[in-house]
């Protein structure tokens, strides 16, 4: 004869089992929403890269006519004098200035686009292995559980628990002769 399982409680059996479903479950939702996560933090840099160079082209628009704008100015003149293009030389160096944020945007973005699918490849992996295990290990542990359990009660049912007197306390014992 095999040696004995000890269970001294179905019912802590049956909570363990409760309690393994309501991981599998609360599992199944972590994963699923890990790939909510990973899709949105993919789809959010792609679509950064695309606004800040939409905004670079209109960047470089804005400096180019501010460039055209200063050039035209230095080449008027007010009865053969120069005039005055401070203003417009400021506002080319703001346009430039505004359009190599951007690029430096553009740049830092760019960068990340690589590591973030690293970091993808690096998580689909034991997120595979943890799905499958879910998937199948897991319901073939809830299945043993179910037949345990069920195999347990017919065994109670056919071998009940023999009912025994309570034992005397340390009072019965004194009063032995």
């Amino acid at each position: 004869m095999g040696p004995s399982a000890k269970v001294t409680s179905i019912a802590a059996v049956a909570d363990f089992r409760e309690v393994w479903t309501i991981f599998l479950a609360l599992a199944r939702e972590a994963l699923t929403t890990m790939d909510g996560e990973v899709r949105t933090a993919r789809h959010l840099l792609e679509e950064s890269l695309k606004e800040w160079e939409r905004l670079a082209k209109q960047r470089e628009e804005q400096w180019v006519e501010a460039k055209l704008i200063l050039h035209r100015q230095k080449l008027s003149r007010v009865f053969g004098r120069p005039i005055d293009t401070t203003v417009e030389e400021e506002a080319v160096r703001k346009a430039q200035r505004r359009l190599q944020e951007v690029q430096d945007k553009i740049v830092k973005t760019r960068k990340w686009l690589p590591r973030i699918e690293r970091a993808v490849l690096d998580y689909q992996g034991p997120k595979q292995q943890l799905a499958v295990m879910i998937e199948t290990d897991a319901v073939k542990a809830t299945a043993f559980l179910d037949q345990k359990l069920m195999s347990l009660e017919e065994y109670v049912k056919l071998h009940p628990v023999e009912q025994r007197a309570p034992l005397a306390g340390p009072q019965a014992e004194e009063s032995t002769p």
